[in-house]
């Protein structure tokens, strides 16, 4: 298989949600789910996307990775990039803001699960 991408037509959008005393009201999001396996999840493009959540329902913890890409000549200078993983507990959701280092050469955000996890992204706004 091959990662699927989440376009903006289906990134929440913060403008449209509710809010009360705890914050954003974010029952109603769409989850998409992860595909499990290396290359089997989503991408999105990094310059559209805030944030994401994670979510976890299956009966275990689910390691969630996006593969970085490794600048020119790092590698021979000895400098080696990790992969950016976040393990989720069952039953639990987790927010992360989109960060650079997460783009790859084409601008998108790749991420993939060991698990059947599930993921939402939250659309970027412009400050105006």
């Amino acid at each position: 298989m091959a990662r699927v991408e989440i376009t903006t037509a289906n990134f929440i959008d913060l403008s449209t949600t509710t809010e009360d005393s705890a914050g954003i009201v974010i029952e109603g999001m769409t989850l998409n789910t992860l595909t499990v396996g290396t290359d089997n999840g989503y991408y999105f493009t990094f310059a559209d996307a805030e944030g994401f959540f994670m979510e976890n329902s299956t009966g275990g913890n689910a390691t969630f990775t996006i593969p970085l890409t490794e600048p020119d000549d790092y590698a021979e200078r000895g400098i080696t990039f990790a992969d950016k993983t976040f393990v989720v507990a069952t039953a639990k959701h987790v927010f992360y803001p989109v960060d650079s280092r997460f783009k790859d050469a084409d601008g998108k955000v790749n991420i993939d699960c060991d698990v059947a996890g599930k993921i939402s992204i939250v659309k970027r706004y412009a400050i105006k």
